[in-house]
């Protein structure tokens, strides 16, 4: 059970490491009578370990209120190989404000992630859209990301998005485009934006907001080295 100022007051969901969880799951949203309001740890595995989540998606029901991704929650093992990493696709509620250090860190299975709706299994969904209230993505967050996988497919950072933490998107693809920089970002984070080939940065904030000041006070070094050259 946790309080906090930015989660409220809740149960932080996780897997014990006895267990795996297989095949398509939907979490639950409420446990005793509280909402969930993060994810804690569910399948990370220490370097040089194998194991693991193995469920292949991960779904929300609609009235889902959760707002963080822990530190490492859905963290892979650099041990693993492609054939043994199983997560597809996960479609986390518009409600996360919060993506937490190496939280899909090594997880370069995945085809479908979306911080944006909540669909339930079987819905088309589009990928790769991020829900605009989320204000942190910490530290290897998507590194590497599946980079060799063609339907990976990321099209926006978040309006609200204030820090983007180092290597966060370090080798997360080469579909990776970002037309516009959100306007409240305030630091870009070592290697944050790195090697991603495709990537396209117009300009911060909107076209409506073109001229006026941001609040941006850091780009760490190499934060955009070997990216696009429309940048």
């Amino acid at each position: 059970h946790i309080s906090d100022p930015d989660l409220g007051t809740g149960y932080s969901i996780s897997v014990k490491p006895e267990y795996s969880l297989s095949g398509k799951i939907t979490l639950p949203t409420m446990y005793q009578g509280e909402y969930v309001v993060s994810i804690g740890n569910f399948g990370y595995v220490a370097e040089n370990q194998t194991g693991g989540l193995t469920a292949s998606h991960i779904f929300f029901k609609e009235d889902a209120q959760y707002k963080s991704i822990d530190k490492f929650a859905f963290r892979g093992s650099t041990v693993f190989t492609k054939d043994k990493q199983k997560l597809q696709g996960i479609y986390l509620p518009e409600t996360v404000d919060y993506i937490g250090e190496g939280a899909f860190q090594y997880v370069e299975s995945i085809k479908h992630l979306s911080v944006y709706a909540v669909p339930r299994e079987g819905k088309d969904m589009k990928i790769g859209y991020m829900n605009d209230k989320i204000y942190f993505i910490g530290q290897n967050a998507f590194n590497p990301g599946p980079a060799g996988n063609a339907e990976w497919i990321l099209y926006n950072l978040p309006t609200n998005l204030k820090s983007l933490g180092a290597s966060a998107f370090f080798k997360a693809g080469n579909e990776v485009r970002f037309g516009t920089l959100p306007i409240n970002l305030a630091s870009i984070g070592t290697n944050a934006l790195s090697f991603l080939p495709n990537i396209r940065i117009d300009s911060f904030g909107s076209a409506a907001n073109a001229g006026a000041a941001t609040p941006l006070k850091s780009i760490g070094p190499r934060a955009f080295m070997s990216s696009g050259d429309a940048i």
